[in-house]
């Protein structure tokens, strides 16, 4: 039993008070198939949706919590032993970002080049490893949807790796915080939207080009079978592609690696940060100043030639299979042209007109 937070949302919203049904039950009957799915009453199928969307948000916010604790309190428990360690990468906010990875001499305990490029191939193999085996066992067991894709508990499991991936990642960035240095309040939270949120992450990318292949797959037709497969084939041969150049692993790599590259400021000379009352006019402005410079450096990220060119390359001929598919298969899919057709076009809509 999980508390309602759709349910407590929709009547807040409403202004109303929840009396009853703040909570709602797990569903009795896990990783169902297509057709037990199909002969569930809709009021069954409300319950289990609102009962993983309940799970996905608490799973979020805990993870937030946990990770933000990390990356705070961390450093202090650390204690001396943070000065014979180096950061991963250029992680200090005051140095000047680049576009491109580094070429010349590295620095002690940063990443050259090779292995930026060695560290993206290894996080994408098992992101799409784990994408594959859920989008493989789901169609051995016909329990993949053209609806709705994999089962709710697959996609709560697939969540949960990504999640608890973020937190050993603070982990690791706290142990290697070189002396002096700290991670600001928010860095954790900017990290999680970068990591984990649909659109903004490679991760959701991969998954949803893993599911139309298989989708195709799954289908009769002999054509769309081969698309499925070739589908596949130009997932994992467009980020080799990718991977050969430096502006895109520097892209790629923040979403797999996020809390590792997070930029850190630094302490006082007596190791303490300024405080500010959090009832201040100075708080206020502060925590404004801090969100205008997570969200607009966000967007900025998504209208780059960088994104376009990467929305292009791995966007449209996934989009044209897409087509094939949804023009052949009986009934379509909703789930296809919505996942594969209309936010592409819109993503890429938006970084040529923005």
């Amino acid at each position: 039993m999980l508390p309602d937070i759709v349910g407590i949302g929709h009547q807040l919203l409403h202004r109303r008070v929840a009396e009853e049904g703040a909570w709602v039950e797990a569903p009795e009957l896990m990783l169902p198939t297509t057709e037990e799915i199909a002969e569930m009453p809709t009021s069954e199928r409300e319950q289990r949706a609102r009962f993983y969307l309940s799970a996905f948000l608490l799973t979020y916010g805990v993870t937030l919590v946990v990770g933000t604790a990390i990356m705070k309190v961390g450093p202090a428990i650390c204690g001396e032993r943070r000065d014979v360690y180096e950061p991963m990468g250029n992680t200090d906010s005051e140095e000047e970002d680049s576009d491109t990875l580094p070429t010349g001499p590295v620095a002690q305990g940063s990443l050259s080049a090779t292995r930026q490029r060695i560290l993206f191939g290894t996080v994408f193999g098992a992101n799409l490893a784990c994408c594959l085996t859920a989008a493989i066992a789901s169609l051995a067991t016909n329990r993949l949807s053209k609806d709705t894709g994999l089962d709710w508990e697959v996609y709560y499991l697939l969540f949960l790796i990504n999640c608890t991936w973020l937190v050993v990642q603070a982990a690791v960035a706290v142990f290697r915080l070189r002396g002096r240095r700290k991670f600001s309040l928010s860095v954790f939270a900017e990290c999680t939207i970068v990591g984990t949120w649909p659109i903004l992450s490679d991760a959701y990318d991969t998954l949803k080009d893993v599911l139309f292949g298989a989708l195709c797959i799954q289908s009769e037709y002999v054509l769309l079978k081969i698309i499925g497969a070739a589908s596949w084939m130009y997932l994992i041969l467009i980020h080799v592609y990718f991977a050969r150049d430096d502006n895109c692993v520097a892209d790629l790599i923040l979403c797999y690696l996020c809390v590792l590259m997070a930029p850190t400021t630094a302490e006082d000379v007596d190791g303490n940060s300024t405080s500010i009352s959090y009832f201040s006019f100075s708080f206020v402005a502060a925590w404004c100043a801090s969100a205008s410079d997570t969200v607009l450096p966000l967007l900025y990220k998504q209208v780059t030639p960088t994104k376009r060119h990467l929305l292009l390359y791995e966007n449209v001929p996934q989009a044209v299979f897409a087509v094939v598919y949804l023009v052949w298969e009986d009934g379509g899919s909703i789930l296809v042209a919505l996942l594969n057709l209309a936010i592409p076009a819109l993503q890429i809509f938006l970084t040529h007109t923005l």
